[in-house]
């Protein structure tokens, strides 16, 4: 069935950002489970919860892709609220040069 409400504005982004995780899978997988929970629960998200999380996995494929050896973790809140972050880089890829 065609649909017609399509905000091709939006759409000019988002398509881009979805072949560009299609395309990271395998990196998105080395990020290990934190990293597939998020992806299983992206179509469950709200909008700026979708962004910001299709951001963190590209990013992480990313540097997956340099070889950095980056893992993904649980979000969590630190001391006063503060959000931690939800990546970690692993020691043996510490001062390396990209």
């Amino acid at each position: 069935m065609k649909r017609w409400d399509l905000d091709f504005f939006s759409a000019a982004t988002f398509v881009p950002e979805v072949a560009a995780l299609g395309n990271s899978l395998d990196e998105i997988g080395a990020l290990g489970p934190a990293a597939g929970e998020k992806l299983l629960n992206l179509p469950r998200m709200n909008d700026d919860n979708v962004s910001a999380t299709l951001f963190e996995l590209l990013v992480g494929a990313a540097c997956v892709r340099r070889g950095l050896n980056v893992t993904m973790v649980c979000p969590r809140i630190g001391w006063e609220g503060a959000r931690l972050p939800d990546q970690r880089a692993r020691p043996d890829s510490c001062g390396r040069r990209v």
